[in-house]
């Protein structure tokens, strides 16, 4: 209560380059462009809130040597007493300043004059402090706690009505610094104020009251403020709000976000409702609102995406942005024969529509190229592939990375290990200005000033390598791709090949087989009844052999 902080203000009144905030900052003074001594001799002007501190502090000295010997006696008498007046003099003393009103607890400019002239004019006086520090707690659905400090050991008295009325209800004698409200309207604001009795005799009408403390009652028909989602599935999603006193119910409306109407969900009274039967990997659209009421334009609308994408879409790997990607970032990243030229994208961005295969045991020949509109700089590339899909890129994942600092472009060639799962995962790339300051390092997990991240959905396939010497097959096709669920596929059989059956397999992108079948040499048919999306499919011989593998894009 009794630290004060201030912000700096120029001389049109206006805050400037300093902090603020209306619970937290108490008042502004000048400090832009003060003009002060330089040194041995001359002046100069210079600007800090380091000059608006002092100047406050300047400010609360002088009233500590105001001319007032009633004063100067109750601050040795009552040290405390004599701080709360001086607090009372300094905050009620400033200038109002239209601009700083939302800005500081005071609503104004400090002003030497007018607190000096208002503890003088009290000077002889019994002093009677207002009081302050003014705070209101809900304890029940309708009970509110008011609570003040007082500066003496004086009883208050408390004024309070609704917010527009004529007539206000008076409360006197108070002696505990607080009183409790439990007879209010619902959904109300109330003004309240209050004002110190020094003399108990006083007519209570008479007495100095506060400016007004406004709160507003439970009990509005609203929308909950926000709703988020506490459990997301494949198939369903678990939404949680903060749920008002005196209203029944809310009703949850969803729909695709690619569609145009909404349709009901359901209705919950305590705040939580899962919605099921959701379409994997689909983004939803929901908002809820209260049903004490018929409108339902308004309420809290969230928009989330059901798991069942894959581990690159579904797993929460952690943030890593470049906070100004505007003088650097990834021109382009080139993987054998994958290319993406991206430019600026202010700090970070996910690739996930890119049909970006890799194959285990695989090397790939790899170009990291910053982008500089203007001056070139020092940066630092780092190449991660999540191998394990357990959605953290640690050392060992490290696949390409730079020697040293520099503004050229990284080349190298990436190897994806022989133990790398295969199926679809996440790869990070990440670009960080290194030169003059900071750490020399990139991090897989971090918020860095200069350079950019950019993560891609990539998948991981069987290894091919040698497998034109198994001797199985010379040609493989499946056609069409991408398609329904219904498709062919064509397998030509090598000379000299005596299997005369293969296993071809479909598995979804977590690795679980949702399909298998024995096919010949030749032209078959399949049909496969699964949800949307990208699947990996395998053709294996008798032994489990690879023989054949690749991407396999089912669309609605």
């Amino acid at each position: 209560e009794y630290m004060v902080s201030v912000t700096a203000t120029n001389n049109a009144d206006i805050r400037t380059f300093s902090g603020f905030g209306i619970e937290t900052v108490d008042l502004g003074a000048p400090g832009e462009n003060v003009f002060t001594t330089a040194g041995a001799d001359g002046y100069t002007n210079t600007s800090g809130t380091s000059f608006a501190s002092p100047l406050t502090a300047g400010v609360i000295s002088l009233l500590y040597s105001a001319p007032c010997e009633s004063f100067a006696q109750m601050v040795r008498d009552n040290p405390q007493l004599g701080a709360d007046y001086v607090r009372y003099a300094l905050f009620n003393g400033v200038d109002p300043v239209e601009n700083l009103a939302d800005e500081v607890m005071t609503g104004g400019r400090l002003n030497a004059f007018n607190s000096l002239e208002l503890l003088m004019n009290n000077c002889g006086e019994d002093i009677c402090l207002p009081p302050f520090s003014f705070n209101y707690a809900l304890t029940e659905d309708t009970v509110y706690t008011f609570s003040w400090n007082l500066a003496s050991e004086s009883n208050a008295a408390i004024r309070y009505r609704i917010e527009g009325d004529d007539e206000w209800t008076y409360i006197e004698g108070l002696s505990e610094g607080e009183y409790v409200f439990d007879d209010l309207d619902l959904c109300s604001v109330y003004e309240v104020e209050v004002a110190t009795q020094c003399d108990p005799e006083e007519n209570v009408e008479e007495l100095v009251f506060s400016s007004a403390q406004t709160f507003e009652t439970l009990g509005c028909c609203i929308a909950p403020e926000i709703v988020a989602e506490s459990e997301l599935l494949e198939t369903s999603v678990e939404l949680t709000w903060e749920t008002d006193f005196a209203i029944p119910g809310y009703d949850i409306y969803f729909k695709l976000s690619d569609d145009d109407e909404f349709e009901l969900g359901g209705t919950s009274e305590d705040g939580t409702f899962t919605l099921e039967n959701l379409e994997e990997c689909a983004f939803y659209d929901v908002f809820v609102v209260q049903n004490c009421s018929e409108e339902i334009e308004s309420g809290f609308e969230l928009t989330f995406r059901t798991k069942g994408c894959g581990h690159c879409i579904d797993a929460e790997f952690c943030p890593t942005i470049g906070e100004d990607s505007s003088e650097e970032y990834i021109n382009s990243v080139t993987i054998g024969d994958f290319q993406n030229e991206s430019g600026n994208n202010d700090g970070y961005i996910l690739f996930e529509e890119f049909a970006l295969e890799l194959e285990v045991a695989g090397e790939y020949e790899t170009e990291l190229e910053p982008g500089f509109p203007g001056a070139e700089y020092t940066e630092y590339f780092k190449l991660w592939v999540d191998l394990n899909q357990d959605g953290v890129f640690t050392d060992d994942e490290i696949l390409l990375e730079s020697e040293e600092g520099s503004a050229e472009t990284v080349a190298g060639t990436v190897t994806i290990p022989g133990d790398a799962t295969t199926g679809d995962t996440r790869m990070r790339v990440s670009m960080k200005y290194v030169g003059g300051f900071g750490a020399q390092d990139v991090q897989p997990c971090e918020m860095y000033n200069y350079g950019e991240t950019e993560d891609y959905c990539i998948t991981l396939l069987e290894s091919t390598i040698g497998l034109e010497d198994e001797a199985y097959i010379s040609g493989f096709e499946i056609y069409p791709n991408p398609n329904t669920g219904n498709f062919s596929i064509n397998i030509e059989q090598a000379r000299g090949a005596t299997t005369e059956k293969l296993n071809f397999e479909v598995l979804d992108l977590t690795g679980k087989m949702v399909f298998s079948k024995q096919v010949n040499y030749g032209t078959s048919d399949v049909s496969l009844s699964v949800a949307a999306g990208a699947y990996i499919y395998r053709l294996s011989n008798n032994q489990g052999s690879p023989v054949a593998g690749g991407k396999l894009i089912l669309t609605q």
